[in-house]
């Protein structure tokens, strides 16, 4: 009776022929070279990013002062008399963060919290996955949402008229609910049920307790 020995590698992997593993082998350094090419890649795009911004900045920088740069309030690039000052875009990004955070953060965190302790598991299954899909929608999507159709029905029923300032407000606004669905999709597993089941009976319990002693001490 012939007996067969295979070799360490084919033995490893279960008996599998040499051509197999010639092929496993010859895939497994293609992918090699396709992931090194892609992280290279991906510098490379960053260093180019990088070298275009100070190669555009230094001959605008000659012809603005850093300083004007800095403090002016005005931001005309295309005007007879040109301002470029970054203070006005630096206003505006913070405006529209404060607002969105505002509306995000109290939206997200009470739906999460209603999906974590009140809704029943069907609810929150089948709530959940629309929440996810909605953190993959970009927000120009929202604002242009916003802009093209929310806007209009909010200024003239409310507002009668339009205002550009209440225009930019009701967009932001709409950001904010936007940033609020991934607010809501996380926190009921990574927050607000983190604690485990075991944890959050004992600070209802621990609630309880406290009020027991204000209605029995007459507070």
């Amino acid at each position: 009776m012939t007996t067969t020995t295979l070799p360490a590698s084919a033995a490893h992997y279960g008996g599998a022929s040499p051509a197999f593993l010639r092929r496993r082998a010859f895939w497994n350094r293609v992918s090699t070279h396709i992931l090194l090419l892609a992280a290279v890649t991906s510098v490379l795009v960053t260093v180019g990013i990088v070298y275009v911004l100070i190669s555009e900045s230094i001959p605008f920088f000659r012809e603005v002062k850093l300083w004007d740069f800095l403090t002016d309030t005005q931001w005309t690039p295309v005007f007879e008399d040109a301002h470029f000052g970054v203070m006005t875009l630096v206003s505006a990004t913070v405006t529209v963060a404060g607002i969105a955070l505002a509306v995000a953060i109290p939206a997200g965190l009470i739906l999460a919290i209603y999906l974590s302790e009140f809704a029943s598991p069907r609810v929150r299954e089948t709530i959940k996955p629309f929440l996810e899909l909605l953190e993959g929608v970009p927000t120009v999507v929202y604002g242009f949402f916003a802009l093209l159709l929310v806007t209009p029905l909010l200024l003239l029923a409310v507002f009668r008229a339009v205002y550009t300032e209440v225009n930019a407000r009701i967009q932001t606004a709409a950001l904010g609910l936007a940033q609020g669905a991934p607010v809501a999709a996380l926190s009921p597993d990574e927050g607000v049920l983190a604690d485990g089941p075991n944890q959050t009976a004992g600070m209802k319990a621990w609630d309880l307790w406290r009020e027991e002693i204000r209605q029995s001490d007459g507070w």
